[in-house]
């Protein structure tokens, strides 16, 4: 940081791909990606269905697998029972093989 200060000489200054093995340092340029609606509907969803329609696709990649290793919860970063939760707040079936 201090050597591009000094070598900015009062220009902006721009940090693009710095990787250091010596060290945790990792500056590294990241581009946003854009977001694209699905196709299927035209009209923005709300929260609640895009969260029902992540979490549907989630269990179906686990096939119905809510909790465990590999399961739905795990993926999603959640405790199982905040999934069966929020499965039952968004009227999606509870058990294996309905996905």
């Amino acid at each position: 940081m201090e050597r591009a200060l000094i070598l900015s000489r009062g220009r902006p200054m721009a940090f693009h791909s710095i990787v250091r093995n010596d060290e945790s340092l990792a500056l590294v340029q990241h581009r946003p990606q854009p977001i694209r609606p699905e196709p299927e509907s035209e009209e923005p969803l709300n929260l609640d269905e895009v969260n029902r329609k992540h979490i549907q696709k989630v269990l179906s990649i686990t096939k119905g697998k809510v909790s465990g290793l590999g399961g739905a919860a795990e993926k999603l970063g959640i405790h199982p029972a905040t999934l069966r939760n929020r499965m039952i707040r968004f009227g999606i079936p509870i058990g294996k093989g309905k996905y």
